[in-house]
């Protein structure tokens, strides 16, 4: 192996570790996203709910 074919090596290396940190990162972040859009809509159903229960309240008076 030449020296800049070990060069190129390291630097592929480099940027495949690199690559996979991101991707990690980007997957992490996803989750998160997720996680944190499935909390909002279950509040919004409960909110909706509560919405709901007070008007068939009120039309059953």
């Amino acid at each position: 192996m030449r020296g800049g074919d070990k060069v190129e090596s390291e630097v592929e290396k480099y940027l495949n570790n690199i690559k996979s940190v991101l991707d990690q990162k980007k997957k992490e972040s996803y989750l998160q996203l997720q996680k944190k859009f499935d909390e909002l809509i279950q509040n919004k159903e409960k909110q909706l709910e509560e919405v709901k229960r007070k008007a068939l309240k009120e039309v059953s008076k």
